[in-house]
């Protein structure tokens, strides 16, 4: 009899101490990835030049320019804007411009949703490299998010985002941030200005 209550003792300690360092590891990974959404929506702004790769099938490199919840998001083919209220999407080519409408190129939500989503609807659990801090994001049970788990590295450093690769579907979606640096662009930066675009027209308007 006093070994099974020992044996029930030692295996409660275990399982305690398991949930102690799982929070406890949960918390400092929260703490890492708060600290780094801080950086990236600074409210003087950032510009990071990225490449995303999706498959062997698509890839595609820009510059984006964040400034709080306004970006302002270029590649070769689309060039986006974005000022907390309004959405641009300008298509280079065909020179046709949507507003307040999933661009052709992106994705159909801002920036700063998915942000602000990172921020309330996953978990998150660390791991360790010399240079990095690995960050497994999953969504919380019921969350209404289209990523459902991602693996961000993140310099120990800076906290700057170095490496983000996140499932889609069955794929995973590989984005590298290729440089960082601090800006300080003007809210009219993240608005389209027509005068500067004189042969765009709106096709598509949505309130």
């Amino acid at each position: 009899m006093m070994k099974t209550k020992v044996s029930i003792f030692f295996i409660s300690f275990c399982f305690a101490c398991c949930l102690s360092a799982f929070s406890q590891n949960e918390g400092q990974a929260r703490q890492i990835v708060m600290k780094t959404l801080d950086l990236i929506q600074a409210p003087s702004g950032i510009q990071m030049d990225y490449h995303v790769q999706f498959t062997r099938l698509f890839s595609k490199e820009g510059v984006v320019a964040l400034k709080g919840n306004m970006f302002h998001r270029e590649s070769k083919r689309t060039e986006e804007w974005y000022d907390g209220t309004n959405h641009w999407s300008l298509n280079k080519a065909s020179q046709k411009l949507k507003l307040n409408m999933p661009s052709e190129y992106g994705n159909d939500k801002d920036l700063g949703e998915y942000l602000q989503q990172v921020r309330t609807d996953y978990n998150f659990t660390l791991d360790n490299t010399q240079k990095h801090w690995v960050i497994t994001l999953k969504a919380k049970k019921d969350a209404k998010v289209d990523i459902k788990e991602a693996v961000a590295y993140i310099n120990r450093a800076t906290y700057e985002p170095v490496q983000v690769k996140m499932k889609w579907s069955i794929f995973w979606l590989t984005l590298d941030i290729l440089s960082m640096k601090k800006v300080s662009y003007p809210d009219s930066y993240y608005r389209f200005d027509q005068s500067k675009h004189p042969d765009v027209k709106i096709i598509v308007k949505k309130k």
